[in-house]
């Protein structure tokens, strides 16, 4: 199976942190059209600095349908980096025929997904998931290491808070706002 690759289209539904660096990858691999799904008009203006070509605001759009239009059919690649039931429906909704649907974000313990069969197989869609970035730590952290270095990957940019040790407890509590970017410890 192949993954993202130049000229591709990309959905990516949830634009927290996983969300903006799946972005970000789609962006490094070459894809064209990526477009950033969320509720916040604010997360999706920040997904836009990371490299979404389009937005949508899943709140007051028909998300599916502006995925489909914008792609001119649907995306090849839909990631669902919220964590959910119906968003990881939404994402394979997305997906044109052969179109692939990554699941990354952690949906509560219990949440399903109700899909039809039939819809999968004649559309020939793939899901799979996907933990951690499926990373291979030994050769992929040199290699992210040697992008942000280059300039081709936005580690700085996601950071938009700094604690000091002592605020740990607010950074927490910070981690439920509605903040875009990541917040940072520093010791």
């Amino acid at each position: 199976m192949r993954g993202v690759g130049p000229g591709d289209s990309v959905a990516v539904i949830g634009c927290g942190g996983v969300g903006i660096n799946v972005i970000q990858g789609a962006r490094l691999a070459g894809a064209t059209t990526i477009v950033a799904v969320d509720v916040k008009d604010s997360a999706l203006a920040f997904a836009r600095k990371f490299g979404a070509t389009h937005t949508v605001n899943a709140r007051t759009e028909a998300a599916v349908e502006r995925v489909q239009a914008i792609t001119g059919g649907g995306a090849q690649f839909a990631f669902e980096a919220y964590g959910g039931g119906a968003t990881t429906r939404m994402a394979v909704d997305m997906l044109r025929k052969r179109g692939t649907a990554v699941i990354v974000g952690i949906a509560p313990v219990g949440d399903a997904v109700t899909l039809e069969p039939m819809v999968i197989t004649r559309m020939e869609k793939t899901i799979r998931g996907c933990y951690y970035g499926s990373a291979r730590p030994r050769q992929d952290m040199p290699r992210i290491a040697d992008w942000h270095a280059r300039g081709l990957l936005d580690i700085d940019g996601l950071v938009t808070r700094r604690y000091g040790l002592a605020d740990i407890n607010r950074a927490y509590d910070d981690l439920e706002s509605d903040a875009v970017g990541r917040g940072v410890i520093i010791f």
